[in-house]
């Protein structure tokens, strides 16, 4: 009984087979396109007014993981864009000014008026590749960054969170006062 079972399904998998291949017209496989897909160049390009040194590469690494630039200095870029997560994060909505902790264990402290984040931080990896072309064309100031592109370049892109109430300003200062404050308080750091 089981041996027939397995003949009758043997047949209509070949009468099957056989009725797809005569409906299903041919289609031909175009070879690769090398100019659609390519790895990202060796470097990635710069505006001519902010040309990268040494100095600056370690100050921005200084700066990325320094509360310093947050209003009330609880959370720095790494808060959420933290190396351990690929230079994102694991929560689907992030916890910027008035969060302790990394990650999961990310939480608001006790006393809080400051709402999530209005989107998950997304990973910072490759951005310098931001608004490249298929053949490697670039103008970097204008490059698309954040999910909804609303800045562009990269330049741009590292103030708006400094500005915002709830990523890393809080209640220490109205947008408008906040880049000109901080700036201040990155002036009295010799290091900076």
């Amino acid at each position: 009984m089981v041996q027939k079972y397995f003949q009758i399904i043997i047949i209509f998998t070949v009468l099957a087979c056989n009725f797809s291949n005569k409906t299903e017209k041919k289609v031909k496989i175009k070879s690769d396109d090398i100019t659609v897909l390519a790895a990202l160049p060796e470097q990635a390009s710069h505006p001519a007014n902010n040309i990268p040194n040494i100095d600056k590469i370690e100050l921005g690494k200084l700066l990325f993981f320094d509360p310093i630039l947050s209003g009330n200095k609880d959370v720095a870029c790494a808060s959420c864009h933290h190396p351990e997560f690929g230079f994102a994060e694991s929560l689907d909505i992030s916890i910027g000014v008035n969060g302790k902790g990394l990650g999961s264990k990310r939480s608001f402290d006790n006393k809080n008026d400051i709402p999530f984040v209005k989107r998950n931080s997304q990973t910072v990896l490759n951005t310098a590749f931001n608004g490249y072309t298929k053949n490697m064309e670039t103008e970097p100031s204008k490059a698309p960054m954040f999910w909804d592109l609303r800045a562009e370049s990269l330049e741009k892109q590292a103030l708006e969170p400094i500005k915002a109430f709830e990523e890393m300003r809080g209640h220490a200062f109205d947008e408008k006062d906040a880049l000109p404050n901080i700036l201040k308080r990155l002036q009295n750091i010799n290091q900076y």
